[in-house]
């Protein structure tokens, strides 16, 4: 699927050093059957070449897929449990924090006006859409 690009579109900072901020990227959504994160890692990895402290933050659902209908209406994997795929994740990305939610089939996001309700839970995809998964 796509197109993968293997570049850094950040120029060295100035001395060779590493830029003196702190930097925290969040991620949230369910983490798809395919349990893929490579975008994440390639971010971070960036973040990390850059920049004195870069954290990441997570937040996902013990289920790989939807437990709710969702933009795609399917609801194929809400039964499979997401424990293999954070194992991995941990391993991989090792989070600041890491956020794991039941999905108990009550929805978790709804829209007010086109926009995540205030006080709503969930709303992972910005600009009022549902939220997004890793995988796409």
């Amino acid at each position: 699927r796509g197109v993968r690009v293997d570049w850094d579109p950040l120029p060295p900072p100035p001395g060779g050093g590493k830029i003196p901020a702190r930097v925290a990227l969040q991620v949230s959504g369910h983490l798809r059957t395919s349990c893929a994160f490579g975008a994440v890692e390639r971010h971070l990895s960036a973040c990390r070449r850059r920049f004195r402290t870069c954290s990441v933050f997570v937040h996902t659902w013990s289920s790989l897929e939807p437990a709710t209908l969702h933009w795609s209406g399917a609801r194929r994997g809400a039964d499979r449990s997401s424990a293999a795929c954070v194992t991995r994740l941990r391993a991989a990305l090792e989070p600041a924090a890491l956020l794991i939610e039941e999905q108990n089939g009550t929805a978790v996001w709804r829209a007010a006006a086109g926009r995540a309700a205030a006080g709503s839970a969930g709303g992972g995809g910005g600009g009022g859409g549902p939220p997004r998964g890793f995988g796409g």
